[in-house]
């Protein structure tokens, strides 16, 4: 599907000339946010000061109210603002000179809409060498971008028999629904909802990439939250050599983008180089002004560096362990939950039952490393914590609100009990069936998810229903 992208942006018998990098921005204002508007004018600034010859490009694709984007318009001095309601929601295309277009209609959660922008306009106008992708709003482990924002987003309650049993908010409302459809939410809860929201899932996104660049790109940016997730990494592997990422929330827009680039601009860097000045850029202090406050930094949830070429080899390991611990579950379900507890979970946010893989495994092994009759499952366990080296840049930020062994680079799906009592039941589906077509890819070729489904089952039968996730 092409229509979209030559309708707005017609071929031009000139093609861009190639850069050695371009840096794609996509963005979702879900509400005024003068720290990333600042943000943003501060990169633009600096971009237009740096000579850079070639060396660096960028097109943003960003999303919100007409009143914001035609405030970064005339901030940024890029264009005729847009005519129409401030409430209107709209998308602007711009580089760091001028506004390129404006559209009301596309979709940053739909696989053809941005795989149609990526072929079209990045490939064509701004080509390059070497490719970075940065998003930033809110997320899900598995997803990304909500296309309902602004005064379009409502709170859903679902009610069985006059109680409710579950209060969507807004960001977690898309992820499910995108991920069950309209007929599966009525189906379970008898719920009504005249328009349902999607969310872009990492499969849809490395789609997107695949079938606009050929090949995988060099790195791609999430100032999202939660998605330094295995499941995430895993099926990103295929479009992308490097995710940067947090495991846990993100707060506020923490990544310096005009002390990054001033850095970047003036280097040769390799990618190891990159992520590494890219992670010094959210705790940019003595070299720069922070953008976000010093107890907004101190609450980040890990931002990593991630090699995602080690992940196929890592999934094989991850699979070996979900076989151990499976067979392990009949004798030991007691002591697995009660590791699985300590390890805790990598936020308090309810309904995604996630946790640190590396902090999990190192539990495992300190637990039963003096049992012989468990020294397979233990070895499995360190196998996987050695990944940990040859994965993870050297440099990466963990806010100081966060103890030292909380995060440690990925997480992975892990519910701690059977509390159906809030979101969490569509996330168990979810990662518990295969053949869902929205299931990730990790969940339809490894066993982890067969491994979750008996240990919950084990928690229903011992009745395990801490309220904790």
């Amino acid at each position: 599907m092409f229509y979209f992208m030559k309708r707005i942006f017609p071929h031009t018998a000139k093609l861009g000339i190639k850069s050695k990098w371009t840096f794609i921005f996509l963005i979702i204002f879900s509400k005024p946010d003068e720290v990333l508007a600042l943000n943003i004018k501060l990169l633009i600034t600096s971009l237009r000061k740096a000579k850079n010859n070639n060396k660096i490009k960028t097109i943003f694709c960003i999303k919100g109210s007409q009143e914001t984007l035609n405030l970064l318009i005339q901030q940024n001095k890029l264009g005729k603002l847009l005519e129409g309601a401030n409430t209107k929601i709209n998308t602007i295309f711009f580089s760091e000179n001028k506004l390129i277009e404006s559209d009301p209609e596309f979709l940053f959660t739909e696989e053809s809409f941005l795989g149609d922008f990526f072929k079209n306009i990045i490939k064509e106008q701004f080509p390059a060498k070497k490719y970075g992708l940065f998003t930033i709003d809110h997320s899900l482990p598995y997803g990304i971008f909500n296309d309902r924002i602004g005064d379009d987003k409502k709170n859903l309650e679902i009610k069985v028999n006059g109680s409710t049993i579950m209060d969507f908010k807004d960001a977690t409302l898309p992820f499910f629904l995108a991920n069950f459809g309209k007929q599966r939410v009525k189906l379970l809860f008898g719920a009504e909802q005249e328009e349902m929201p999607s969310i872009l899932t990492m499969t849809e996104l490395r789609d997107a990439i695949l079938c606009s660049f050929k090949e995988k790109i060099d790195v791609i940016v999430m100032a999202n939250c939660f998605t330094q997730f295995f499941d995430a990494g895993y099926v990103l592997r295929d479009a992308a050599k490097v995710l940067v990422a947090s495991e846990s929330e993100v707060n506020g827009n923490p990544i310096n983008f005009s002390y990054f680039f001033d850095k970047f601009n003036k280097t040769e860097f390799t990618l190891k180089d990159f992520t590494n000045c890219l992670v010094n850029a959210i705790d940019c202090k003595p070299h720069g002004k922070p953008i976000i406050s010093k107890d907004e930094r101190s609450q980040i949830g890990g931002i990593f560096s991630n090699n995602l070429s080690r992940y196929k080899q890592l999934a094989f390991f991850i699979d070996k362990l979900s076989k151990l611990l499976t067979e392990l579950l009949a004798s030991e379900f007691e002591t697995i939950y009660s590791l699985r507890k300590e390890c805790g979970p990598v936020t308090n946010a309810a309904g995604y039952g996630i946790v640190d893989l590396f902090k999990f495994c190192r539990l495992l092994i300190e637990k039963f490393q003096a049992r012989q009759d468990l020294s397979y499952l233990v070895q499995t366990a360190e196998n996987i914590l050695s990944f940990k080296c040859s994965i993870l840049s050297e440099r990466n930020y963990i806010g100081s609100t966060y103890p030292p062994d909380t995060l440690n680079g990925i997480s992975i799906f892990f519910p701690l009990n059977n509390n159906r009592s809030n979101t969490l039941s569509l996330v168990l589906d979810f990662f518990e069936n295969p053949n869902s077509p929205k299931a990730s890819a990790f969940v339809k070729e490894h066993q982890w998810d067969f491994f979750i489904a008996t240990y919950i089952d084990y928690a229903i039968r011992a009745k395990k229903d801490d309220g904790e996730l």
